[in-house]
């Protein structure tokens, strides 16, 4: 099990998927690091409203198909 810790708040990250990793540079030299949902807030109501990134939720290719 990876553990982790966000770069902002030291909250502890146990489950990566409940995390904003962001990443700045070229193919050889690249600084990322890794937050939590409540501190990466801010960075990604900034992608989405500049449609740099999308939910997956509203993609049909995603969506879980109901039973």
């Amino acid at each position: 099990m990876r553990i982790t810790k966000c770069d902002i708040c030291d909250k502890t990250i146990k489950d990566t998927a409940k995390s904003v990793w962001v990443s700045i540079g070229g193919f050889l030299s690249t600084d990322s690091f890794q937050v939590c949902l409540d501190c990466g807030k801010p960075v990604t109501k900034f992608l989405i409203s500049k449609k740099l990134v999308k939910n997956n939720k509203d993609d049909k290719k995603y969506a879980k198909k109901s039973k």
